[in-house]
């Protein structure tokens, strides 16, 4: 059977791909949609939130190519996140083989994605401090400030494999706490000896619609929306990156293993498929088994 999935979550549970038709794995438990080919619902189990918006046609809308930036981190930061990756310290292989196709530009949000807590939840804020032994970082009044360990698996992931050769790592916040976040930047480890300001290539950190941001990195790097892909902790922002073009994944307490891995095969099963756009999002609360297969289906 297919599920069409909610702009809210699916029974609450697991993973989904928004507008989009998903075939689960057999077995699986859950409220059930059975939905016509042209997207309409034909059924659904009683207490389901079920949207009935189609998905957008894969020619509807044209995205504006451009050149990858040739720009990637200094020699000198590669040596050094290769030698880490090789360490005892080395973080799990999140390299996801056998995928086709790889974002060129990864956007991470920052907030409550890549970091806890959140700026403006600190009760000191700047100045911050790194223990240099143990790499903690904290703010004036003691309170730590750390990345998820699954942001920054995939961040030392991406510099450090050769997989991710050819992607490009960015950072998009509206945070009005600039300076703090960039502060902590500057000192948070994504590998022993290796910051996360050293592996962002592109910092759009500034209060107001991520429209902008993205419009911004778009044209700094000169990467077309649909090759990138957005993990994000708040459906307004999703919903509007979406409308250009990029593969978006909501990650409601902070990004997991298992969001970034479904949100890498929704976007290498779209790239295979041929799809123009990719404007979807896929969804995430609590992580139950397995993703679903992909939810790029045609129109």
């Amino acid at each position: 059977l297919a599920l069409l999935a909610s702009r809210s979550m699916w029974a609450g549970r697991g993973l989904v791909a928004r507008h989009s038709l998903i075939h689960l794995p057999s077995g699986r438990s859950g409220q059930r949609v059975v939905a016509s080919a042209d997207r309409r619902v034909l059924h659904r189990s009683p207490g389901t939130r079920i949207s009935a918006r189609s998905l957008r046609s894969n020619t509807s809308r044209k995205v504006r190519s451009g050149t990858p930036h040739a720009a990637r981190w200094p020699s000198s930061t590669r040596r050094r996140t290769m030698a880490a990756a090789n360490s005892t310290l080395a973080v799990p292989d999140l390299t996801l083989p056998g995928l086709e196709f790889r974002p060129k530009l990864v956007v991470f949000d920052l907030d409550n994605t890549a970091w806890t807590p959140e700026m403006y939840e600190l009760r000191g804020g700047s100045p911050f401090t790194k223990d240099e032994k143990t790499g903690i970082v904290r703010d004036w009044t003691g309170e730590q400030v750390q990345l998820f360990p699954a942001a920054r698996e995939a961040l030392a992931e991406i510099v450090s494999h050769s997989e991710w050769e050819g992607t490009q790592v960015a950072v998009a916040s509206r945070t009005t706490h600039t300076s703090w976040a960039r502060e902590c930047m500057s000192l948070l480890e994504v590998l022993p000896g290796v910051t996360m300001d050293e592996v962002v290539q592109y910092k759009k950190i500034f209060p107001g619609s991520k429209r902008k941001h993205f419009r911004e990195l778009h044209e700094m790097s000169g990467i077309p929306y649909n090759e990138m892909i957005f993990f994000d902790d708040w459906t307004g922002n999703t919903d509007e990156v979406e409308k250009y073009g990029t593969l978006c994944v909501y990650n409601p307490a902070g990004l997991t293993k298992e969001l970034w891995a479904a949100g890498l095969k929704e976007f290498n099963e779209a790239k295979k498929k041929g799809y123009t756009s990719l404007g979807f999002t896929v969804m995430g609360q609590v992580w139950t088994g397995h993703a679903p297969a992909s939810a790029a289906l045609p129109v």
